[in-house]
């Protein structure tokens, strides 16, 4: 990650700490620490955090592209210039982030990360991988779904994953003080966006009970700040 502002360094590694299924590479401050880092370790993911997104982001960008063609981009820029926001998209970020942006929609970028890397780790595609990957480059997105909130995301991701085993949405539900439909709405976001996964256990003639905990730590992609 080159980033200059102790603030946005903050917000990411906390964020990046949090997902689990994400390993942190390493952090550097300078354009070429950057470089050296990606083409010494093999990374997933690099944090390119720009102080404009001009000239020289996007020559870093592309930098990156040549050092480590397979290594995913999202960029943290000061600027939303049509221009630079486009060039960056044409050289392979996956996801433009406009600073201040806040916790949750960085965790929403690295969710559709996580989702664009599961799709790209099979051989053959159906038509629903395919726009698993594709959707990664679109454009501006909801950070959290229309009758959801970020305090909300916040209580349930909280009863998740601070429980030691796999959880109901009855459970979470009673945890975070939400009724169970309403909990099982913020568990599937949080399932969507790679902060938890789910498991469907057999429960008698039912039909299976669902459970919901941390991502697997084992299946960790390696991100570069």
């Amino acid at each position: 990650m080159v980033e200059a502002d102790a603030e946005v360094v903050a917000v990411c590694r906390g964020v990046v700490e949090a997902l689990r299924p994400l390993e942190l590479a390493g952090v550097v401050s300078r354009a070429e620490d950057a470089l050296a880092l990606a083409g010494r370790d093999r990374c997933d993911l690099v944090l390119v955090g720009l102080p404009h997104a001009g000239t020289d982001g996007l020559n870093l960008v592309k930098r990156l592209r040549a050092t480590a063609h397979r290594t995913e981009i999202i960029v943290l820029s000061d600027s939303g210039a049509t221009a630079a926001v486009r060039a960056m998209v044409q050289w392979g970020a996956i996801d433009i982030l406009l600073k201040p942006f806040s916790a949750e929609r960085l965790r929403e970028g690295l969710g559709l990360f996580l989702h664009r890397a599961a799709a790209v780790s099979e051989t053959q595609l159906d038509q629903a991988g395919i726009d698993r990957i594709c959707a990664a480059g679109r454009g501006a997105r909801r950070a959290v779904p229309k009758g959801l909130s970020p305090e909300g995301v916040a209580r349930v991701r909280d009863a998740v994953h601070t429980s030691s085993v796999p959880v109901s949405s009855a459970a979470v539900a009673a945890t975070a003080g939400f009724a169970q439909v309403t909990a099982r709405r913020y568990l599937e976001y949080l399932v969507a966006t790679g902060q938890a996964e789910v498991e469907a256990v057999p429960s008698g003639r039912g039909r299976p009970r669902k459970l919901y905990r941390r991502l697997d730590p084992t299946r960790r992609p390696r991100v570069q700040r």
